[in-house]
């Protein structure tokens, strides 16, 4: 089995090397072309994750194609970056964007974001708003736009808080305080540190 692992981390080194060397070559302002093809295909895994999709540990996360396994949630995490850049490089304003110029954006974030909740995978669906919320920050918003969706969102955190799941709950209270429960939901997080402290 160990042998196996080896040769299985070894292919897949060698795939991440070829990878990393195209990247270097390939025109990245290709991307602004296929940016939204690149896109719909991975909006289209994910529709597809949730009729065809394999449960893994209680969630529908992975696709199988062929002797493939693939998540798409993970490729989305691109597709979104590669979007939004094409999107804020076409129309961009020195005073910022404002609340109704962020409608389309918001829109390309939202089909993702929601497809990857109904997996469920509220961790990865939050990454993608993380990082969307990141890159629109860097952009620049309008100073009323910013307050109002500040404000928008201290309002509707605590009304989320309530539909989300108990076991949701309980990893975002881990999340913030691993004390909470470190023999079950917080145990990797201990169990990690510990390891982190033994290795120096």
């Amino acid at each position: 089995p160990q042998k196996i692992v080896f040769y299985k981390q070894l292919i897949w080194f060698g795939v991440g090397l070829v990878a990393m060397v195209v990247a270097f070559l390939f025109n990245y302002k290709l991307l602004d072309r296929w940016a939204p093809t690149i896109y719909i295909i991975c909006i289209m895994l994910l529709l597809a994750v949730l009729f065809m999709g394999k449960y893994v540990g209680g969630s529908k996360r992975w696709l199988i194609i062929g002797p493939v396994s693939i998540q798409p949630s993970e490729l989305v995490k691109l597709a979104v970056i590669i979007m939004l850049a094409r999107y804020f490089s076409k129309d961009a304003y020195t005073r910022g964007f404002t609340l109704r110029e962020l409608i389309r954006p918001a829109i390309l974030i939202l089909i993702p974001f929601v497809l990857i909740v109904r997996q469920p995978d509220l961790g990865t669906a939050m990454l993608v708003m993380l990082i969307a919320g990141s890159i629109t920050l860097f952009v620049k918003i309008e100073r009323r736009s910013l307050i109002a969706i500040i404000v928008f969102g201290t309002v509707l955190v605590p009304l989320v808080w309530f539909v989300l799941k108990p076991y949701q709950q309980q990893r975002i209270l881990v999340f913030l305080n691993v004390a909470n429960d470190p023999l079950r939901a917080g145990y990797h997080i201990v169990q990690s540190k510990r390891a982190m402290g033994c290795g120096m």
